[in-house]
């Protein structure tokens, strides 16, 4: 497109602008300002619109595919767990396992690893239960086996958060039988009421072996791509 060529040489412009008067000089300057913000609004509308356009479509293309994903992984999830029971009758996977399993292919190339993440915590029975425990302890264990009592005294120690560790508490169950006391076995009864699973998560991950025979994970999240 050819730029209009100005239809006044330099120096008619700077006679036409000596004629003006200051007020009509003041009303040029205004129109061009004017105009100069009317076309910087233009721009700003077009990029905002730009901006929200391309912001809505990519938030809402993350959020289907969001949506499939959760779908795909309940479903993965009921089929690990419906697997999980059949192998237990081949006796593939121990009864008591909790913690999932993995599968693998029978030519080995590919690989399906199933996590079942629970969440544990006591409530406030807990406090009671060690409060027995640890009497226990200090009045007819500490002294007469010292090894048991350290053992012991180092299971109920709380974590970093301030909380009691269930893995280790509920370790104690093992040693359930070893002493015949009241306050023993009280506090056995009420840690093991006290505790609680409160949540259950799933994850899972998938393998493929590369051309060095190497499992390789079939990577599912945008930040490790």
């Amino acid at each position: 497109m050819e730029t209009k060529k100005s239809e006044y040489t330099p120096q008619q412009m700077v006679d036409f602008m000596n004629s003006l008067s200051e007020e009509q000089v003041e009303e040029l300057l205004k129109k061009k300002t004017d105009k100069s913000k009317k076309d910087y609004e233009k721009r700003k509308q077009q990029y905002e619109k730009y901006r929200n356009e391309m912001v809505a479509e990519m938030v809402g293309q993350a959020k289907d595919l969001q949506t499939q994903m959760i779908a795909d992984k309940n479903k993965w999830a009921v089929r690990m767990e419906a697997f999980a029971e059949k192998a237990k009758k081949y006796g593939d996977i121990r009864n008591t396992s909790k913690g999932g399993y993995s599968l693998r292919s029978a030519d080995g190339t590919q690989r399906v690893v199933y996590r079942r993440n629970v969440k544990c915590e006591f409530d406030e029975r807990i406090t009671m239960a060690i409060e027995n425990i640890k009497e226990f302890l200090e009045d007819k264990v500490k002294k007469k086996d010292i090894k048991y009592y350290k053992l012991i005294s180092g299971l109920l120690q709380k974590n970093k958060a301030g909380d009691f560790t269930p893995a280790l508490v509920l370790k104690l169950k093992e040693y359930e039988n070893l002493f015949d006391d009241v306050r023993w076995r009280k506090g056995i009864e009420l840690m093991q009421e006290s505790y609680r699973e409160v949540a259950v998560s799933y994850s899972l991950e998938f393998y493929e072996k590369d051309e060095n025979d190497k499992d390789q994970q079939i990577i599912l999240t945008l930040t490790s791509l």
